[in-house]
């Protein structure tokens, strides 16, 4: 009837925000991890969503198989509800952690004006190739 009609309705809600979400997270880890360390953190951070989540496809389905799909998108929000109450004191924690430490300079890195170390040689510059005239 019109409660399975609003439940679709809700797929392509939770796909639109999932899709706004991703670039989200993405942006704010690339702003906040090094270089040298963010494919890692970002391929960590994936992992972990996948390993939510794969329980709670199966768990969604059986449950709306059971007792409908209003009961199986019931019990995700309860348990995205849930768990984004636990994990938010730690992040905001976290988050505000990274807020007052401030980057180190490049002097205090122990690197010269141009952010390489001292004594270190100029890389030579590339020749950019020139077209024909």
């Amino acid at each position: 009837g019109s409660g399975s009609m609003a439940v679709f309705g809700l797929l392509a809600v939770v796909a639109a925000l999932q899709a706004m979400l991703v670039p989200i997270v993405t942006g704010y880890v690339n702003r906040r991890t090094p270089s040298a360390q963010r494919a890692t953190v970002l391929s960590a951070q994936s992992l972990v969503r996948g390993l939510c989540f794969a329980p709670l496809g199966p768990a969604v389905g059986a449950i709306a198989d059971a007792r409908g799909v209003e009961w199986g998108f019931g019990l995700l929000g309860v348990v995205l509800a849930v768990g984004g109450a636990a994990v938010w004191p730690l992040w905001l924690r976290a988050h505000r952690r990274t807020l007052t430490r401030r980057p180190p300079l490049p002097a205090e890195r122990g690197e010269g004006e141009r952010g390489r170390a001292e004594g270190e040689p100029e890389m030579p510059r590339r020749e950019e190739p020139r077209l024909p005239r």
